[in-house]
């Protein structure tokens, strides 16, 4: 069901609470299979991974877990491209984009109107008017600052610029939240999100359609019509394959013609909305590789065991 709202912000995710969004697509490919990460109450949970990202899904926090994470980062079975995505309810989750399994990762409070990773892997967040950080173990945000404007789309270039949109691009300073005018798309409005791919800026625009973003200007162009509607996200893992999400449905997205295909649908009956997504490799984050993590692991928790082992002097 539609939520009621004013059009006149231009923003469609106020309106179509049924939307799902986000467009990402996946990087360097690398062995695959399922993190496992500490999530709250101290419960380990099994997290499908991109299977040419494998992704660091999460900080650990003792030697145990990294070495239980790296463990199964070396041997489990494959997966598809695992895109995180923020929940109308405020849930913050990962879905495998080829076959639709998700799972929650915690909750925000409020609902993310969009997500976006930084080259360095922090992942960060907006509410229509305010930047948050977004831990990925619990989904628990830290408010950044407020965004001076209402904005729907987020995503960071390779570079660091922290990009978002509505009618206008904007660029976002990090350390503050606020929002830096950059030009008016031309008509075009923001769904719900922006992507980088083959070097290019992206947006999904109300209308349904793809449309490339001038950095420098914010002049938008179309690229064509996707097919689907609601498309509140975009994101790429790897600069290159672009993905979208369209109420349960994630779709890949051509960027010479827009047209959208099916990948994937969320199984089973979810209970919310999604309305923000990213790949944690979309800005050029660096993933560790599964032997080092698992020879890291493995060494941290050898050290523990030899201190408890430790006579005491």
């Amino acid at each position: 069901m539609a939520a009621a709202c004013c059009r006149c912000c231009g923003l469609e995710k106020v309106c179509h609470r049924e939307g799902v969004g986000g467009f990402d697509s996946p990087t360097a490919q690398r062995a695959a299979g399922r993190v496992f990460s500490w999530v709250a109450h101290g419960l380990l949970n099994a997290v499908p991974f991109n299977q040419g990202n494998c992704m660091f899904l999460n900080r650990f926090r003792q030697a145990a877990t990294a070495a239980a994470a790296a463990l199964a980062l070396a041997g489990a079975a494959h997966a598809g491209p695992s895109l995180y995505f923020s929940g109308s309810g405020g849930q913050v989750g990962v879905v495998d984009a080829t076959t639709g399994t998700w799972s929650l990762l915690g909750n925000a409070g409020f609902a993310l109107t969009d997500i976006a990773f930084s080259p360095t892997g922090e992942l960060y967040g907006i509410s229509f008017n305010q930047l948050y950080r977004v831990n990925t173990t619990n989904g628990s945000t830290t408010l950044v600052g407020n965004l001076g404007t209402t904005l729907n789309s987020l995503v960071f270039g390779a570079d660091g610029t922290l990009y978002a949109a509505n009618s206008s691009l904007f660029t976002i300073n990090t350390g503050t939240g606020a929002a830096s005018f950059v030009g008016n798309l031309g008509g075009f409005i923001s769904a719900g999100d922006l992507a980088f791919s083959g070097g290019q800026l992206y947006m999904s625009s109300t209308n349904n359609q793809l449309v490339r973003v001038n950095t420098s200007t914010g002049a938008g162009t179309a690229v064509g019509n996707i097919g689907f509607g609601a498309v509140y996200g975009l994101a790429s893992p790897d600069n290159a394959t672009l993905y979208g999400m369209s109420g349960t449905q994630v779709i890949t997205v051509n960027t010479s013609t827009g047209v959208g295909s099916l990948s994937a649908s969320f199984q089973g009956n979810p209970g919310f909305d999604v309305w923000g997504t990213a790949f944690f490799t979309e800005a050029g984050a660096e993933v560790p590789e599964p032997a080092g993590l698992a020879l890291a692991g493995l060494g941290l928790v050898a050290a523990g065991w030899l201190r408890r082992r430790r006579p005491a002097r």
